[in-house]
C-alpha cells in the first residue's frame, strides 16, 4: 500500500514556490545528494577507504606506511592499465605523504594531452606538484603548454599559464614568451591578468637585459588596462623591477611613470574602484602600499618627481588618520598605510609641510595602547628624525615611556630611535640607558639572548666611537662595556678597541692604565674577551722595564688564577711577554721564564710554539719590536752576542753586510763579462742594521706628529702574535671622535607638551636637550642664540685613519627654506623610445580603466 507523506505532498508533487524556507532547504538537500551521487560515480570505495585511513592516522609512521603501500599497489595497476583520474589523485595523496611516486610522473604529463577538460586540468595540477623546472620531462610539457595557450577555452589557457608560472626556467622562456605576450590582448580579463603574472615570473628568472626591458615596457602598457585586476598585476611586475635590480639610466627612464602612479593612487583614495577591492572598508590597501613603495624609489633625491607626489601623499595621510579603534582590523590596515606613507615622505625630496603632517600622524600611533601600533609609531618617528630631529621633541615623553615599557621589543626599537638621534650632548645618557638595559638582559639565556646582547654591545660601541666627548670617557666606557658584555662580546668589537688604541698614543696610554688597574683589582673575575683586549693593549703599548715587569707578573697571575681562561689566552700572554721582553733589554722576570718553560710542555700546539719563541727571545735579548730603545753600542753588542750564541749551536759565523757585498762584487767580476764599475752600479746601496733602525725611527716620529696622527689608519696597528702578523681589523673601525654640533631646527616647529614629572622630565631634557618643559623653537637663529656659552674644548679625540668624519643625518632640512632649490631636471626628456610608446595619463584618461570622478566604479 502506498503511503503518502504527512505534509500532504506526494514525492512527485510540484515543489513549493521559490523563495520559501522549505524551497531553500529542499534545494540544498538536493544539491548535496547530487554531489554525493557524482562522487560515488567518480571514485571507488577504495579511494574513500584511503582517505578515511589517512584521516584516522595518529602518527607520522602510520601515514608513511599507508602511503608506501598505496604507491606500491598503484605501481602494479599502472603496469597493466592506463592511468585514470582516480589513480592519479591517489598517486597525489601518496606523493604528498612522502612516498616515491616518480614512476607516475610520465602519466601526469600524458594527462595534460587529454581532450577531456577535467583530465587536462588535473594533469596540469599534478605536473605543478610533481615536477621541477629542471626536470627532463619539461621538454614534453613545454610543447603541450604552447598548444594549450592557443586554445579557445579560457580554462585550458589558464591551466597552461599556471603551469608556466610555476615551472618556468631561463631556458624555456624563449619558447613561450611570444605566445604569452599575445595573450595580453585576450578578451578575457582573467587571461590577461594571469599572462601578466607569468611575465612577472619571467622577469625574475631571466638574466637577459633586453628581455627585462621589453617586459617592463609591457607592464607599463598594462597599467592602462580597463580592468583594475590587470592593473594591479602589472604593478607587481613594476614593483619587482624598481625595488630589486633597477638603477642608473633604467631608473631614470622609469621616472616617466610618476604621473601615472600618482593618478592611480589618487583614484584609489577617492574610492573609485569597485567595493570588492576594499579590505575592512579600506580601498585596495595592498595596491596602495605597493604604489607608495614605488613612489619612494622614484622620488628619492629627485625634487621634480617628488613635487608631483606631495598632494596625493597628504590625501593618503588624511584619509587614514582617523582610526576608529586601536584593536579593530580597520585601524591595523590604516596604520600600515600611515606608516608606509610616512616612510615615503621621509625618503623622497623633503617637504616641511608633509613632515609636519607626518609627525602629527605619528602622535596617534605613539599614544595607542596596542603595542604593535606603538612599535610602528616608534619606527615612523625614527624615519622622520633622520630627516629632521627636531620633530622628536614633541614626542619626548612618549619616547621616555617606551624606554620603560615592559615589552622588550618596544624598548629595543626605542634604543634604535635614540641611536639615530644621539649627539655629543646626549651620548652619555643614551649609553647609560642602553647599558642598564644590557644589565637587565643577564637573566636571559639561549642563542636569541646572545644575539640581542651582541647587537646592543655593537650599537653602544658605535655611539661611543662617533660621539665620544673625550678620550678618557671613551676608554672608560669601552672598558665597562667589555666587562658588562662578558662572553657575549663579539670578536669584531675587541678588534675595534685594539685598533683604536693603536691609532693614537693618548688612547693607548689611557687604555693601559684602565686595563692594568682592572686586572690587578679583579683579574680573577674577568671574562675571556676582556682579557684578550687587555693582553693585546698592555703587551703592545707598555714601555719601561719596571712597568713591563709589573705587567708581565699581572698577566701571568691572572691567566693562572682565572678559571675562565684557557690555552688560547695563555698563548696571547706569551705573545704579550715577547713584545715586552723585546722592547726592554734590562727586563728580567723569573716568572716569564717559568711560564715559557711550562707552556712548552702544553698539548696546545699554538701555546707550545709561542712559548718556545718566547724562551728563545729570553736567551738572545734582541730588541726587535721597538727600534731605538738602546744605544748603538748596546745593539751591536746584542748582535754580537746573538751571533756567538748561534755559532756555539752549530750556526754559521756572522758576516757583516759590507763583507757580503764585497764578496758578491768579487764573484761577479771573476765570472767575467761584467766590469767593476757595472757591478758596483748594479749592487744595492749598503744599509746596515743601525741605518735601517734610523729609517724606521724617523718614520715612527713622522706618524706620531699631530697632522699625521689624524690620517693614520687604525687598520695599521700591528699585532705580532708569535712573529706572525694577523689580518688587519675590519675596515669599519672608527676611533672616537667629537661629533659636530647639532643642526639648527627648521622654521616650522611642532608643539611641545608642557607638563612633565620631575624624574621623567630630567631624563627627557638630557635626551632631547633643554629644560624639563622646553619652549618651542621658532627659528634657527633663536635656537643658536639660546645655546649656552661653549665649554672649553675636550682633549683631542682619536680619529681612525681613512675614515670620514660622521655626518649628521638630521641636518637635511636646516636650510630648506633659506636657499632656493636646484633647477629640476626634466625626467621625461630622457625617456627615449620607451617614453614615446608609453601612453600618457591626462585628467580625461584615468589609469586602470577607471571611470571619471562623476561616475565611480562599482555601482
Amino acid at each position: 500500500m502506498n503511503m503518502r507523506p504527512n505534509n500532504g505532498h506526494s514525492a512527485s508533487a510540484t515543489p513549493p514556490p521559490r523563495g520559501s524556507s522549505s524551497s531553500r532547504g529542499g534545494s540544498s538537500s538536493a544539491a548535496q545528494q547530487l554531489q554525493t551521487t557524482a562522487l560515488a560515480q567518480t571514485h571507488s570505495a577504495h579511494f574513500y577507504t584511503l582517505v578515511r585511513r589517512i584521516g584516522e592516522c595518529k602518527s607520522r609512521t602510520e601515514e608513511i606506511t599507508i602511503a608506501t603501500k598505496e604507491a606500491a599497489y598503484l605501481k602494479g595497476v599502472l603496469a597493466k592499465n592506463e592511468a585514470t583520474p582516480e589513480v592519479l589523485i591517489r598517486l597525489l595523496y601518496a606523493e604528498m605523504l612522502g612516498a616515491d611516486a616518480s614512476f607516475a610522473y610520465i602519466h601526469a604529463v600524458k594527462a595534460t594531452h587529454s581532450s577531456h577538460l577535467q583530465t587536462k586540468r588535473l594533469g596540469h595540477l599534478l605536473v605543478q606538484l610533481f615536477l621541477t623546472s629542471k626536470d627532463p620531462l619539461m621538454l614534453l610539457l613545454i610543447n603541450t603548454c604552447h598548444q594549450d595557450l592557443k586554445s579557445a577555452d579560457v580554462l585550458v589557457v589558464c591551466a597552461a599559464l599556471h603551469t608556466l608560472a610555476r615551472l618556468t626556467s631561463e631556458d624555456t622562456i624563449p619558447a613561450v614568451l611570444p605566445t604569452v605576450v599575445e595573450l595580453l590582448n585576450h578578451k578575457s580579463q582573467l587571461v590577461r591578468k594571469k599572462a601578466v603574472m607569468v611575465l612577472s615570473k619571467f622577469q625574475k628568472v631571466t638574466s637577459d637585459a633586453t628581455t627585462k626591458q621589453m617586459l617592463q615596457q609591457k607592464f607599463c602598457l598594462m597599467l592602462c588596462d580597463k580592468d583594475p585586476s590587470v592593473m594591479g598585476a602589472s604593478l607587481n611586475g613594476l614593483h619587482d623591477a624598481l625595488c630589486t635590480h633597477m638603477e642608473g639610466e633604467d631608473l631614470i627612464r622609469m621616472k616617466n611613470l610618476v604621473p601615472s602612479l600618482v593618478s592611480i593612487l589618487k583614484q584609489i583614495t577617492q574610492r573609485r574602484l569597485p567595493r570588492s577591492y576594499e579590505y575592512h572598508r579600506t580601498p585596495a590597501p595592498f595596491i596602495q602600499i605597493k604604489l607608495l613603495k614605488m613612489l619612494a624609489k622614484l622620488g628619492q633625491n629627485d625634487q621634480a618627481s617628488s613635487e608631483h607626489m606631495y598632494q596625493v601623499l597628504s590625501e593618503v595621510l588624511k584619509a587614514n588618520g582617523r582610526q576608529p579603534s586601536a584593536q579593530s582590523h580597520t585601524a591595523t590596515i590604516q596604520s600600515a598605510l600611515v606608516f608606509e606613507t610616512i616612510r615615503t615622505i621621509a625618503t623622497i625630496y623633503p617637504s616641511t609641510e608633509l613632515l609636519t603632517l607626518a609627525a602629527q600622524s605619528t602622535s596617534a600611533l605613539l599614544r595607542s595602547k596596542h603595542r604593535n601600533l606603538k612599535y610602528v609609531g616608534i619606527d615612523s618617528l625614527m624615519h622622520i628624525t633622520r630627516v629632521n630631529p627636531s620633530y622628536a621633541q614633541e614626542h619626548q615623553m612618549a619616547v621616555v615611556d617606551c624606554l620603560e615599557d615592559s615589552d622588550d621589543t618596544i624598548r629595543r626599537k626605542t634604543f634604535d630611535l635614540l641611536a639615530a638621534m644621539t649627539t655629543q650632548q646626549n651620548v652619555e645618557v643614551v649609553v647609560e640607558k642602553m647599558s642598564a638595559y644590557l644589565t637587565d638582559l643577564n637573566h636571559l639565556s639561549g642563542m636569541d639572548a646572545k644575539l640581542i646582547r651582541s647587537r646592543i654591545l655593537t650599537e653602544i660601541a658605535n655611539l661611543a666611537e662617533r660621539h665620544a666627548p673625550s678620550v678618557g670617557w671613551y676608554v672608560e666606557k669601552m672598558r665597562e662595556l667589555l666587562e658588562l658584555g662578558g662572553d657575549d662580546v663579539p670578536v669584531q668589537l675587541c678588534d675595534r678597541v685594539i685598533a683604536a688604541c693603536a691609532s693614537d698614543d693618548g688612547v693607548a696610554n689611557a687604555a693601559c692604565q684602565a686595563y692594568g688597574s682592572a686586572l690587578r683589582e679583579r683579574g680573577c673575575d674577568v671574562h675571556a674577551p676582556f682579557f684578550r683586549v687587555a693582553a693585546a693593549v698592555l703587551g703592545e703599548h707598555i714601555s719601561g722595564a719596571d712597568a713591563a715587569a709589573s705587567t708581565a707578573r699581572c698577566l701571568i697571575s691572572t691567566v693562572e688564577e682565572n678559571v675562565r681562561l684557557d690555552d688560547a689566552e695563555r698563548a696571547l700572554v706569551a705573545s704579550a711577554m715577547g713584545k715586552l721582553v723585546s722592547k726592554n733589554d734590562s727586563m728580567a722576570v723569573t716568572e716569564v721564564s717559568e711560564f715559557a718553560a711550562a707552556g712548552m710542555r702544553s698539548r696546545s700546539t699554538e701555546l707550545a710554539q709561542r712559548c718556545g719563541e718566547l724562551k728563545e727571545l729570553l736567551h738572545t735579548k734582541v730588541a726587535t719590536a721597538s727600534p731605538g730603545t738602546g744605544s748603538g753600542a748596546n745593539v751591536a753588542a746584542a748582535l754580537a752576542g746573538a751571533s756567538a750564541y748561534a755559532a756555539t749551536r752549530g750556526g754559521s759565523t756572522y758576516v757583516p753586510v759590507e763583507e757580503r757585498r764585497r764578496r758578491k762584487l768579487a764573484e761577479a767580476v771573476a765570472a767575467g763579462g761584467v766590469s767593476v764599475q757595472e757591478a758596483s752600479a748594479s749592487a744595492p746601496p749598503p744599509q746596515s742594521y743601525l741605518e735601517r733602525q734610523a729609517v724606521l725611527q724617523a718614520a715612527k716620529e713622522a706618524r706620531a706628529s699631530p697632522s699625521a696622527g689624524l690620517r693614520k689608519s687604525g687598520a695599521g696597528a700591528r699585532q705580532q702574535w708569535g712573529g706572525v702578523e694577523p689580518p688587519p681589523p675590519p675596515p669599519q673601525v672608527q676611533a672616537p671622535q667629537v661629533a659636530a654640533a647639532a643642526s639648527a631646527a627648521p622654521s616650522v616647529q611642532p608643539a611641545i607638551e608642557p607638563a612633565m614629572p620631575d624624574e621623567r622630565a630630567s631624563l627627557a631634557a638630557a635626551l632631547f636637550g633643554g629644560g624639563g618643559a622646553p619652549a618651542p623653537v621658532a627659528t634657527a637663529a633663536s635656537a643658536v642664540a639660546a645655546e649656552p656659552p661653549p665649554s672649553p674644548p675636550p682633549p683631542a679625540p682619536v680619529a681612525a685613519a681613512a675614515q670620514p668624519s660622521p655626518v649628521d643625518p638630521f641636518a637635511m632640512l636646516s636650510s630648506l627654506d633659506a636657499a632656493p632649490p636646484a633647477p629640476p631636471v626634466d625626467p621625461f626628456a630622457q625617456m627615449g623610445e620607451m617614453g614615446a610608446q608609453m601612453p600618457q595619463i591626462t585628467p580625461q584618461q584615468p589609469m586602470g580603466g577607471m571611470m571619471p570622478m562623476q561616475q565611480p566604479m562599482g555601482g
